[in-house]
Order: C-alpha cells, then structure tokens, then sequence
C-alpha cells in the first residue's frame, strides 16, 4: 500500500506492508489490487495487546476479486511487524510534501 497523508497533512508517498499509529492518529492509504481475478484476501486491523485494554483487539475485512468464490473464506496470513513501540511510523519515514 502506498500512505498518501498522515492527519490530514499530504507526505511524500511512500510504500509499506505496514502501518501503525497512536492514539487518535489518521493515516490515508492507496491499496492496489494485483492478484488474480479470483483471489480472496484479508483486510487486518490489529491492536497490540500490550498498548491497549481492548476487548476484541484483531478485525478484519474480506476483500473478493471481482472473480473470487464469495461462499469461501479468504485464505490469507497476517505481516510480521514491531509492535513494541505502541505509536505512528518513525519519524524520517514520512516526509511532509512543500
């Protein structure tokens, strides 16, 4: 996925597999679409367990290729990513756009 902003302020574009943030934080993303017509993948949101008390800290969404069998589930596995910090990317990834 290529991150377009971060809190409403335009960056440098840049691509990632990841993206963490705080509390209260927004990031826009640009996600393309390039398996196969009857792909089936997840969608995943997860909150690290040691940064938050929530109840349910995974969601995720199906995402269905325009060809994909809808009665299945997608069959897909999550990033590995550093989850010790509980906040945004570093600083020095995103570059504000002038």
């Amino acid at each position: 996925m290529t991150v377009i902003t971060h809190d409403y302020v335009p960056v440098v574009p840049y691509t990632t597999n990841v993206v963490t943030l705080g509390i209260g934080q927004r990031t826009d993303v640009l996600v393309k679409a390039t398996m196969a017509p009857n792909s089936a993948v997840f969608m995943r949101s997860n909150i690290t367990q040691h940064c938050s008390t929530a109840n349910q800290p995974n969601a995720v969404a199906a995402i269905y290729y325009e060809k994909a069998d809808r009665t299945k589930t997608p069959n897909s596995t999550a990033t590995t990513f550093d989850d010790s910090k509980c906040g945004n990317v570093r600083i020095g990834i995103s570059m504000t756009l002038d």
